[in-house]
């Protein structure tokens, strides 16, 4: 299942309805994957809650547009 959320979203009520509305008659999401924009994730985790909360809740951190923002930004 994916769950898209438009730009810079507090996950939590979504990890929370998961957990504890059985009437979905889904499971829990046993993996979290959040996408980090290489241009500007880096502003975004120091300025926004939400960015730094999908960040640490992830289990994996997928980086786009590496190929617009430079080299050193990417691999810090």
């Amino acid at each position: 299942m994916l769950i898209e959320t438009s730009g810079l979203a507090d996950i939590s009520p979504i990890l929370q309805t998961f957990s504890t509305d059985r009437a979905l008659g889904l499971s829990s999401p046993s993996r979290w994957c959040s996408l980090v924009d290489a241009v500007s994730g880096l502003k975004n985790l120091d300025k926004a809650p939400e960015a730094r909360k999908q960040a640490i809740l992830a289990d994996r951190l997928v980086v786009s547009k590496s190929d617009l923002s430079d080299i050193k930004t990417v691999k810090r």
